[in-house]
């Protein structure tokens, strides 16, 4: 039930690569797991000038803080960080930046700052390409919209990410900014790109596929578990996105690190069975940890956490019996595929859908998941069939036991700082 599904030879150096990243994914900032900053760029073109208001939370402009400590205020701070990281070229020719970037009035909770860019004469009709590099070295889930007008003319809006940072915007003969014009193929590419990288970025989805893995025994088991978790995760995003489920996302977000710490549990336990006091024993921490929330004003509700007290005591329930458990575990992935499903949608749902090409953005966003999730099992799995040699059977137990442990924490971390921290 608990060794990985190859040679024993091959478990010991799977659990040994399992360790290795589960330390790489705690050294990661935890709030950052599942939540995105963003940012947005409101461009105005007047002839060969262009003005750009750059404008993000407060809070975000605190990364910058060990980039430039010395800095005297965090407009200070931000009026250097995108004063070398935005750049805009009119055709095929750089435009240079005017004057220093000026603060403009924000909401209290923001920071925006006005930028001028002059562009070569004779441009003045020809496309503008705006890339900007603010904040993606430091927050790789970093999301920035880039907005942009001639006169007095409507918007048009691009999405940037870390994987394409740079906009491009047309212009009609009458002064506008022309639609942007995206063929079929090339909105699909993008959205697969969207879904590869959120799973590639997402620490939390990536941990629970690691808990996954160890409670598989054979290939088969691997691939009814990846299986069983598309088909969950498929279900509900596609729900959501058509409107026909509206999930709570600080609860969809407790509730994903909480299926880390319930898979990480049953790898601890299953080499001798949950016992009926270890089961109570569970019970009995979410009841506290409902009784702490209802006078703190956590997020989670008290029809969340009965919901979470039956489900730990059925889960656990079922790992009393190993070969049950393991009979079980596509049907149980299924269903925990339905909660990571909600967090999908709700990226998804962020970053926005065309709407006259929905079905085509939602499947290849979920094409792109399924890439990204396949590509991240295969190299693990690959790591453990060259490195297992290396790794003796006496000590496949300890691995195993280090590396749920280590899921174990950062789910309960991730679970406390979602339901608890505001």
């Amino acid at each position: 039930m608990t060794a990985l599904p190859f040679r024993r030879s091959h478990a010991g150096a799977a659990l040994l690569a399992v360790l290795v990243l589960l330390a790489t994914m705690l050294v990661t900032p935890a709030a950052d797991a599942h939540t995105r900053s963003q940012s947005m760029s409101s461009l105005s073109v007047d002839g060969d000038e262009i003005e750009i208001t750059f404008r993000v939370p407060a809070r975000e402009v605190t990364r910058l803080g060990v980039l430039d400590p010395q800095a005297e205020s965090l407009e200070a701070l931000l009026a250097t960080h995108v004063l070398k990281q935005l750049s805009v070229q009119r055709g095929d020719a750089p435009c240079a930046a005017a004057d220093a970037p000026r603060p403009v009035r924000a909401s209290a909770a923001d920071i925006a700052l006005e930028l001028r860019f002059a562009c070569p004469p004779g441009t003045a009709e020809a496309p503008v390409a705006f890339t900007n590099n603010a904040f993606f070295p430091i927050a790789s889930r970093h999301i920035h919209f880039a907005r942009a007008r001639a006169g007095d003319g409507g918007f048009e809006e691009q999405l940037m990410t870390a994987t394409d940072r740079t906009a491009h915007f047309a212009f009609t003969r009458d002064g506008d900014v022309a639609p942007l014009q995206e063929s079929a193929g090339e909105t699909a590419w993008r959205y697969i790109k969207l879904g590869a990288e959120h799973i590639w970025i997402g620490i939390d989805h990536l941990a629970f596929l690691v808990g996954l893995l160890l409670l598989c025994r054979r290939l088969r088991d691997v691939v009814f578990v990846v299986t069983g978790f598309t088909i969950g995760h498929s279900i509900t995003l596609t729900m959501t996105v058509l409107g026909l489920a509206v999930p709570n996302p600080p609860v969809v977000e407790a509730l994903i690190a909480f299926t880390i710490v319930l898979v990480a549990v049953e790898a601890l336990v299953a080499p001798s069975g949950m016992t009926l006091r270890g089961i109570g024993g569970a019970a009995l921490l979410i009841g506290l940890l409902a009784s702490v929330a209802a006078f703190t004003g956590a997020q989670l509700g008290a029809a969340v956490w009965l919901g979470l007290l039956l489900l730990t005591a059925g889960y656990l329930w079922l790992t009393r019996d190993a070969d049950l458990a393991r009979r079980l575990l596509p049907a149980v992935t299924t269903i925990f595929g339905l909660i990571h499903g909600f967090g999908f949608a709700g990226v998804l749902l962020e970053l926005g859908l065309p709407q006259e090409r929905l079905a085509l953005a939602l499947f290849s966003f979920n094409v792109g998941v399924e890439i990204g999730q396949v590509v991240f099992v295969a190299a693990l799995w690959g790591v453990a069939v060259l490195a297992g040699p290396l790794i003796s059977t006496p000590r496949q137990a300890g691995i195993r036991i280090a590396a749920a442990s280590l899921l174990c924490l950062a789910g309960s971390y991730w679970f406390a700082l979602r339901s608890f921290g505001g």
